[in-house]
């Protein structure tokens, strides 16, 4: 509560949705979260230090654009070893996905 939504990071502004924080917390009891982005290594740690600062959710299941596949897809096997039919994929490009 009363944690602020917009950081800045380099020349880039990151604002975390209303609730996001909440979500993350009661999604972890229930999933294996992970995260995956096309961004370099040094921003996913950002926003996973923003979003999991004690890394109780996420852990080390991060990948950034050096795991993506060679169509520079993103690819759960790189954050996970859960089988596909197991997966829930959050993400504002589904086409970013291989598989």
């Amino acid at each position: 509560q009363g944690r602020r939504e917009l950081y800045e990071w380099n020349d880039h502004y990151i604002k975390l949705r209303p609730g996001v924080r909440a979500f993350i917390e009661a999604m972890h009891e229930h999933f294996e979260l992970c995260i995956s982005s096309k961004g370099s290594l040094e921003y996913v740690r950002f926003v996973c230090n923003l979003l999991d600062p004690d890394g109780a959710y996420f852990g080390q299941r991060i990948a950034c654009r050096d795991q993506l596949d060679s169509d520079k897809r993103k690819s759960a096997g790189s954050v996970t070893s859960q089988a596909l039919d197991r997966i829930i994929v959050l993400d504002d490009d589904i086409g970013a996905w291989n598989g």
